[in-house]
């Protein structure tokens, strides 16, 4: 996989698994810097392609903010990114109303 960005929706099975191993480490290692719990990334995430088209996008701005020659307000597009992208993984989270030991499939519109 090149540095992104990462279009999810053109990935085929095997890219989709690839991205899935990559996306792995670096939500654990996110989770951990910025002391994210379950109510914002739940375990089961990846069973959720909101979440893990945010994932990869906001994996996709980190290694952009961070190249070789990045411009001085890098590490504060970095942070607003981060903060926007919790925001909406907590409103995705609470639709799914998954908890740290039980997924649950989003509710089909037509069904709630």
């Amino acid at each position: 996989m090149g540095g992104g960005p990462v279009h999810v929706p053109s990935l085929n099975g095997n890219e989709y698994d690839a991205l899935l191993t990559d996306l792995r480490l670096w939500v654990a290692g996110l989770v951990s810097r910025f002391a994210l719990d379950v109510r914002t990334i739940p375990p089961c995430w990846e069973r959720h392609n909101a979440m893990v088209e945010t994932l990869a996008a906001l994996r996709d701005a980190e290694r952009a903010c961070f190249v070789d020659r990045p411009p001085p307000s890098a590490g504060l597009d970095w942070i607003r990114a981060v903060r926007d992208s919790v925001v909406y993984l907590r409103d995705q989270a609470a639709v799914t109303r998954c908890t740290a030991h039980e997924h649950r499939d989003p509710m089909s519109p037509l069904t709630s």
